[in-house]
């Protein structure tokens, strides 16, 4: 497999290495979570909330214990003082629900939405992002099904953003594509996410995943083996928790992230 992106070959690593790009500002004031509550299975709210493009009645991959709030139309996901990834056990934070396209799979798609981190917020190690999936799950993790592949993004220390790809030919935890390119905004204002994927041709290295911010192209991943399976992109995986596979990872109060405006094109 080959894969060449804006910051040169991917690495693949469990843990986090020091990104290149961070930024320095003054100390800002946090701004507090809302109010919640744990919804088993994510519950029907969660699964409808996606809309059109997606089809809740057909979602799996749900966490056993969702930590959102849902109202106006915003998404909020929060993490709990010392959350990690739900694999860790108590206390449980984030969400995570797979929702295949409401217009069947397909070999190309960008899917876009909106995303607030609030001033103040504590990346601390990493944590994972919505993105997409095709085939069987598990589609991520250590040990992932090999008919599967996702392509979610991250926030790493210091808010360095990547794509987190599990594609053909990848053993273990996931490729990083462009860590470091750009950095994920803590100002409490909106960013408009745009994920672009494009399948390899079966026997080749011709697949692609491009991220953009508000409008801007900030990774671009091309020569990819995306799938040896010709299995085709499937849907929106939204997944979003701190982690990481150890306390070091969580976060030392109360986090959340506000989500919105979810498509496919």
């Amino acid at each position: 497999m080959s894969a060449a992106c804006a910051s040169g070959s991917p690495a693949r690593e469990r843990d986090p290495a020091t990104p290149r790009t961070s930024t320095s500002s003054p100390t800002p004031t946090s701004t507090p979570s809302p109010s919640y509550s744990v919804s088993p299975n994510g519950g029907d709210s969660l699964a409808s909330f996606f809309g059109p493009d997606f089809n809740p009645g057909a979602n799996f991959c749900t966490f056993s214990d969702q930590v959102v709030s849902i109202a106006g139309g915003v998404l909020t996901v929060i993490y709990p003082t010392g959350s990690t990834a739900p694999s860790m056990g108590p206390p449980y934070g984030g969400a995570q629900i797979c929702e295949p396209f409401s217009s069947g799979p397909r070999t190309s798609a960008t899917l876009t939405y909106r995303v607030r981190f609030p001033v103040g917020f504590e990346f601390v190690k990493g944590g994972k992002l919505p993105g997409l999936y095709g085939g069987t799950e598990p589609f991520s993790g250590g040990s992932h099904n090999s008919g599967g592949w996702s392509t979610r993004l991250m926030w790493r220390a210091g808010g360095a953003g990547e794509i987190y790809a599990y594609i053909a030919g990848v053993s273990g935890y996931g490729l990083d594509l462009g860590r470091g390119n750009f950095v994920w905004p803590a100002d409490g204002k909106w960013h408009t996410v745009s994920l672009h994927d494009v399948l390899n041709t079966p026997g080749q290295s011709n697949g692609e995943a491009v991220l953009s911010l508000d409008g801007k192209i900030v990774v671009d991943a091309t020569g990819l083996d995306i799938t040896d399976t010709e299995t085709p992109i499937s849907g929106l995986f939204f997944s979003s928790f701190y982690g990481g596979h150890d306390p070091s990872w969580a976060p030392s109060a109360e986090m959340h992230i506000d989500f919105t405006g979810f498509s496919v094109s």
